[in-house]
């Protein structure tokens, strides 16, 4: 099998097509998020134990988790990433 061949068929394996194939990332998906957003939720309960009491403000909040979850995304989302060769043309 060539190489090139190789790749498209890890590809073609790689991502999901059809919703019953993306069930079974989802399990995976809701505990990296959980993983995600408890470790965020940590980092602001010990600021407000430490004083910094505007860590409980709802906006800082929401700018933390949105921070976290496009910081973190390839991690959340690499089970669905297709594969993608190191080399590159």
């Amino acid at each position: 099998m060539g190489k090139k061949r190789r790749e498209a068929k890890k590809l073609r394996k790689a991502m999901p097509k059809t919703w019953k194939e993306a069930l079974r990332f989802l399990p995976g998906l809701a505990f990296r998020i959980f993983l995600v957003m408890f470790g965020l939720t940590g980092i602001l309960l010990l600021l407000d134990l430490i004083g910094l009491h505007w860590a409980l403000n709802p906006l800082v909040q929401l700018g933390t988790y949105l921070i976290g979850y496009f910081a973190f995304q390839s991690f959340i989302l690499g089970p669905l990433n297709p594969y993608r060769s190191i080399r590159r043309k």
